[in-house]
């Protein structure tokens, strides 16, 4: 059941950016109070291990899910991603496989808005459930401005290879990625994409669990916590220590700061053999 606060406002469609065409997202389908996306994976879309990442999802569960909640936004309100959390129920594809997103609002009020979501496989395999919750802020993005050229098919391939560059352990053996300046990354209002964050926070957290003297871990669950917007004009770090990491389980803290030092959003991620 859902329940609404003020009148809703006008139906938009979460606009793409280059974020979306990076992580091969196709136009968002809105029927009511749900909505369906489509995303064709690649073969760069893995974690520091070369295992498909869990993360990759984030892009499509952050527009797809919260879609939702921008269905049902009060008049002049923007929803902002609160909360992104993810649970991974069965091995990822990373071969051009197309996966489909489907969400329902919960709960859409007069200052936060919650919707579920799932992602299947082409057979109906059910691969992931995620939950969104969204704060509404007054005001809106200007999406009349024009977006930044959409990345080549090569550009998700060069970015997760200077990632992987910039994996680095520092003394307290805490993994460090960082994302250089640019749109690449950025959402409707020009910020750092939440689904972006969500999936370099698990590229970090999955080089703190590697390990050559024990079995692999991949991610399990995966939540972030947004606490202010990432700006894109400077870099953005992703800090990551594992705060457990036996030979069947393990969890991980990521902390991601922006250039200004001020923290962003802090990711928690869970892994299993």
């Amino acid at each position: 059941m859902t329940t609404t606060g003020r009148s809703r406002g006008e139906q938009l469609v979460t606009p793409h950016r280059p974020a979306e065409a990076l992580f091969g997202l196709g136009p968002i389908e809105v029927a009511g109070d749900t909505a369906r996306g489509h995303m064709r994976t690649a073969g760069w879309m893995t974690d520091a291990a070369g295992r498909p990442s869990a993360g990759m999802l984030g892009v499509l569960l952050d527009d797809v899910v919260g879609q939702a909640t921008l269905n049902a936004r009060p008049e002049g309100c923007w929803p902002v991603t609160a909360e992104l959390s993810i649970d991974v129920l069965a091995g990822l594809p990373v071969d051009g496989t197309v996966l489909t997103a489907t969400s329902e609002l919960l709960v859409g009020g007069e200052r936060t808005g919650s919707a579920r979501g799932e992602v299947r496989d082409p057979a109906g395999r059910l691969l992931a459930l995620a939950v969104v919750t969204a704060h509404y802020t007054d005001g809106a993005p200007d999406l009349s401005r024009t977006p930044p050229p959409a990345p080549s098919p090569r550009t998700g391939a060069v970015l997760h290879e200077a990632l992987q560059a910039t994996l680095g352990v520092g003394a307290d053996a805490r993994v460090l990625v960082t994302l250089p300046p640019g749109p690449t990354a950025e959402n409707a209002a020009g910020m750092g994409h939440g689904g972006v964050l969500a999936a370099l926070a698990d590229v970090a957290a999955a080089a703190t669990f590697a390990r050559e003297d024990q079995p692999p871990l991949r991610t399990t669950a995966l939540r972030v916590t947004y606490l202010r917007p990432a700006v894109l004009d400077d870099v953005v770090t992703f800090e990551a220590r594992a705060v457990r990491r036996g030979r069947s389980t393990g969890l991980a803290r990521v902390d991601i700061v922006g250039g200004d030092g001020r923290l962003c959003a802090v990711a928690s991620v869970t892994a299993g053999a």
